[in-house]
């Protein structure tokens, strides 16, 4: 880190988002992104994409287990009470 001692948003949400892309910046004092930063911009962009997907992909599919649990569940009641 620099020698001040004042830490700004942005530098927090930097390193949240990449350590080391942090520390590059702060000690390497990279202003230009370099072709690795792009590339490496690009990776975590697609591996939040993935995890963006596996998200919905989980909703999805414990929704549609409830459902069956739900439908399994009528069709019992309908079988045992209603023959």
């Amino acid at each position: 880190m620099s020698k001040n001692t004042t830490v700004t948003a942005s530098e927090i949400g930097d390193f949240v988002f990449c350590k080391r892309g942090w520390w590059l910046r702060q000690n390497r004092k990279l202003s230009e992104p370099t072709e690795a930063m792009i590339e490496g911009k690009l990776k975590h962009e697609s591996l939040a994409r993935h995890i963006e997907m596996s998200k919905t992909i989980q909703i999805l599919s414990l929704t549609f287990f409830v459902l069956g649990l739900l439908c399994s569940l009528l069709l019992l009641v309908k079988l045992c009470f209603f023959p």
